[in-house]
């Protein structure tokens, strides 16, 4: 280690030491005794207003904003990693702004980690917890926001997609305004972590950026060399494409040069649910943003039982995570149901003897699976909801979640005369993202045009960071085509899998996996199920034996038209594995006569599995399918 990074190293070290020991050791024992999460970030954030000021200065330049990544892709850097941009700020400023510039981030990584915290510490406490629920989800008075009148960029909706477009819009315009309009009352974050690492008790932060970063709606148009404010609690209801206006909900009109529209969705219900009476409805929960996190969150601590509804990723994570927040917790009477109609959770996306594994490890955390089941009835009775599924049978639960799909929010292209795709929903747009002049769509609302999938429309985050990101371009002035392959994780307990590309279970698909325990990997090892027939019926001509006991690494390739259209990564993790993936898919046309299990090759973490011995009948069969 040379002489300069071993001082960097050990000047990290300090700060690091010298943040996390003030606050852990100042502030810890006040967020205890804070009555509501409100009040216990009002305290967290006055004790660090002392260090963010003089923080302030050398850290508020664009290129240091910029190394801040949204998303999360296993296989980008991490999400503080250094742009090339950045590695130049700190030449020129010396190592201790780099050393500065780390600790905000660390502030910022230990404010959000205490939402958490203060969280847990009062759902802990049993005499005030329907207090503490009523105030939790009280969200914070805001002060009257003065509207600016007209802004260059206009970015409907607070999500992802907004957030990756205001970084790129910055990017190329160093001076441009942008206003944020959310209907939330929260500056952008990352939703995926609502369902997947705070229920394990990982301490990540979901906030894009500090609340410092942004500016004042009403000082924006005064700003010199620009920058980016967030207007909570309003929405935009109508377009005035012509004359470039916005509309909003409180009769507010905002002029404006460029504008996205990136609202986003809203989870389905059940016409089951929606019909039933009052007293069932107020038992019966939606889940997407940060209040019904905290919602769910409380009543995994004071209810017996919960029913998952939906077999999907999504009710699938949540079904684990409560089961697994239950029993780590102590709270060894919480049971969760997960009832769905299809044979096995996420049947949608994986092949079958895939998905009845995984419906075995979901059971493995503590979760009562119903399969084949849909709930037909549902009332209240005993201070419960009974469910009447479709077999007759009956299931009593505290509480119900409903995690059934997403219905994109597209009311504002009925009022402002845009198209909406009669098939998917959504926006439509080019493939440019660009549904009128002056006008672009991203995220989960957009339906988009790709030049090797047709029309699409897709609802997962990574989509909507890279769609966001290409819109914000083109609204700066690029033209450049979508053209990024859907990719989209899940963790399930023990099991995580990454996809790739077009998945759909009735494609059809070849397979390898192998046990983890075995690092030898005999031939007998490997598996495989071949490719599914022609007609999607959903046997195979040999599917491989996973044992449920067992943990297993493999990779799935989707076909059609005999090219690879997707892949599915299972248990396979490490540097540059979705980039392979991405470069298999690119060129499927060249290479769709190579043997998929040489292709697995490239995507094991550390060996190459053997490939299974293969009769001449098999062979034969699946070069006739």
């Amino acid at each position: 280690m040379r002489f300069g990074e071993k001082s960097m190293y050990r000047r990290n070290l300090l700060f690091s030491k010298l943040f996390k020991t003030n606050l852990n050791g100042k502030l810890t024992s006040k967020l205890s005794k804070a009555c509501d999460t409100g009040s216990s970030l009002r305290c967290l954030n006055l004790k660090l207003v002392s260090q963010q000021q003089h923080i302030r200065c050398l850290c508020n330049t664009e290129s240091h904003r910029n190394t801040h990544h949204s998303g999360h892709d296993r296989q980008q850097q991490d999400s503080r990693g250094f742009s090339k941009s950045s590695w130049q700020m700190v030449a020129g400023a010396g190592l201790l702004s780099y050393s500065v510039w780390k600790a905000r981030h660390q502030l910022q990584d230990l404010r959000n980690q205490f939402i958490v915290f203060a969280l847990d510490d009062e759902k802990d406490k049993e005499s005030s917890t329907d207090k503490t629920k009523e105030k939790v989800q009280e969200p914070t008075p805001l002060k009257d926001q003065v509207i600016p009148s007209y802004v260059p960029y206009l970015l409907i909706g607070a999500g992802t997609a907004s957030h990756s477009a205001m970084r790129a819009i910055r990017l190329r315009d160093h001076k441009a305004q942008v206003l944020i309009v959310g209907d939330e009352d929260n500056n952008p974050y990352s939703r995926p972590p609502l369902s997947k690492e705070l229920w394990y008790g990982e301490q990540t932060g979901i906030f894009y950026d500090p609340n410092d970063f942004y500016g004042i709606p009403e000082d924006l148009p005064s700003t010199k060399y620009g920058g980016v404010a967030v207007l909570q609690n309003r929405k935009v209801i109508k377009l005035n494409t012509e004359d470039r206006i916005a509309f909003l909900d409180n009769g507010s009109e905002i002029k404006y040069d460029k504008c996205l529209i990136a609202t986003g969705g809203r989870p389905k219900n059940l016409p089951v649910f929606e019909n039933a009476s009052k007293a069932v409805q107020s038992r019966v929960h939606l889940f997407r943003n940060i209040n019904d996190f905290v919602r769910l969150h409380t009543i995994a601590h004071t209810r017996k039982s919960i029913a998952i509804i939906g077999g999907g990723f999504l009710g699938s994570e949540l079904a684990c995570g409560l089961a697994h927040r239950g029993h780590n917790r102590g709270l060894t009477n919480l049971k969760v149901y997960q009832i769905f109609p299809e044979k096995g959770v996420m049947s949608k996306v994986l092949p079958d003897y895939l998905s009845k594994y995984t419906t075995e490890k979901i059971k493995e955390e503590g979760v009562d699976i119903v399969s084949e089941k849909s709930v037909k009835e549902a009332k209240y009775k005993d201070k419960q909801v009974v469910l009447t599924l479709s077999d007759g049978s009956q299931i009593k639960v505290d509480d119900v979640v409903v995690t059934v799909g997403l219905q994109p929010n597209d009311d504002i292209a009925k009022t402002s005369e845009l198209e909406i795709d009669p098939m998917r929903g959504g926006v439509m747009a080019n493939a440019e993202l660009e549904a009128k002049p002056n006008i672009w769509v991203a995220g989960d609302v957009a339906s988009f045009y790709d030049y090797k999938y047709g029309r699409c429309r897709v609802e997962h985050h990574n989509t909507a960071d890279s769609m966001g990101k290409l819109a914000g371009q083109n609204m700066a002035g690029a033209r450049k085509l979508y053209e990024h392959k859907p990719y989209f994780w899940s963790d399930l307990g023990a099991e995580s899998y990454q996809a790739i590309g077009e998945v759909d279970s009735s494609l059809e698909t070849y397979s390898i996996f192998t046990p983890l325990k075995d690092k030898t990997l005999k031939e007998h090892s490997s598996q495989q199920d071949g490719i599914k027939n022609s007609n999607n019926s959903s046997q195979t001509t040999n599917p491989p034996a996973l044992k449920p006991t067992e943990d297993y690494q493999g990779v799935v390739f989707y076909y059609k038209d005999k090219q690879i259209v997707g892949i599915v990564l299972w248990n396979v993790f490490g540097r540059g594995k979705v980039s392979t993936c991405r470069q298999i898919l690119e060129k499927s046309k060249e290479i769709k006569s190579e043997d998929p299990y040489e292709l697995s090759k490239l995507l094991f973490r550390s060996y190459k599995p053997s490939k299974p011995k293969i009769d001449n009948k098999q062979e034969s069969s699946q070069e006739k399918s």
